[in-house]
């Protein structure tokens, strides 16, 4: 599992926890709702699943993505 993790800043303030992601890990939007709604988003220790959150300075953003198969160990059968 990878996991990011972010803080906002002040610029970032009032923007959506969505836009944010976006920028901060360089995905478009789209992607970013997904991780939302999906529940791999932490904010401040909480899962957060409304993509339109408003964010503060000081939050802290941590971002657990899942493996996806291709980086998942496979059983080769040795």
């Amino acid at each position: 599992m990878d996991k990011q993790i972010f803080t906002i800043f002040a610029g970032d303030a009032g923007a959506g926890l969505a836009t944010v992601l976006a920028a901060r890990m360089g995905v478009d939007q789209e992607q970013a709702r997904t991780l939302v709604i999906g529940g791999s988003v932490y904010l401040d220790g909480r899962r957060e699943r409304d993509p339109d959150f408003k964010v503060r300075p000081g939050h802290r953003l941590v971002v657990r993505r899942p493996e996806t198969e291709e980086e998942s160990p496979r059983d080769h059968g040795l």
